[in-house]
């Protein structure tokens, strides 16, 4: 297994036996934000990954009632480009997978009150931001996707793949957990959709910058370039 802490977390759980990886938020939409990255928690990790929050096509410029797939998979497209700018600006981000965070929390999602094909039209921003992220050269391959179960299955609805990453980073909170005790298999980690994640989100805290808080806690099988 290998170990690994994420967001506002400073510190690794004592049940983990490596400090493997730190995966810090450098923004969201088209908008670079730090107050996500700890320092602290990057400089203990052996690997610095980052995650960048979509928005959705309501959040698009470019949005009307005429919406399509093509517009969405432009504005995916154009996160990635903002994502990559802050990849390149953060020097501490040392190895080349970007997690695409999807979830309601970045806003702009469709939803069933808005069109019947509320699905596909959100999913194409998340094929888009994928396609994009892996168009780089130096960043082939290297897309990912984090999300929950019911994050995913609320916006993209419950047959579009998150398989169309390259690596999948999902969320469930490991009923009895506590951030020092990781689990010891990833047999209790939910699938999504039919896509096994790799790396589990085990234990997370809300409400982060709360120094009395410890953080949020994964585990994963295999841990990406």
């Amino acid at each position: 297994m290998y170990y690994g802490i994420d967001s506002d977390t400073a510190v690794f759980p004592s049940g983990a036996s490596t400090q493997d990886f730190y995966a810090g938020r450098l923004g969201y939409g088209t908008t670079g934000d730090t107050s996500y990255f700890n320092e602290t928690g990057a400089s203990l990790a052996s690997n610095v990954y980052m995650y960048w929050g979509i928005q959705g096509p309501k959040k698009d410029p470019n949005y009307s009632s005429s919406y399509t797939t093509t517009l969405a998979k432009s504005w995916g497209a154009s996160q990635a480009v903002a994502a990559n700018t802050a990849w390149n600006r953060k020097l501490n981000v040392n190895m080349w997978t970007i997690f695409a965070d999807i979830e309601s929390g970045f806003g702009g999602w469709l939803t069933s009150s808005d069109r019947s094909d509320y699905a596909s039209i959100n999913y194409a921003v998340f094929k888009g931001f994928v396609d994009r992220t892996n168009a780089y050269p130096a960043f082939a391959g290297c897309a990912g996707v984090y999300t929950s179960r019911g994050s995913w299955q609320t916006i993209m609805g419950t047959s579009n793949s998150l398989g169309y990453a390259n690596t999948v980073w999902g969320a469930n909170y490991l009923y009895g957990s506590t951030f020092n005790n990781p689990p010891t298999s990833m047999s209790g980690c939910l699938s999504i959709n039919g896509a096994a994640p790799t790396i589990w989100q085990y234990y997370g805290e809300t409400g982060t910058h709360d120094p009395s808080k410890t953080g949020d806690a994964n585990v994963a099988s295999a841990i990406p370039q």
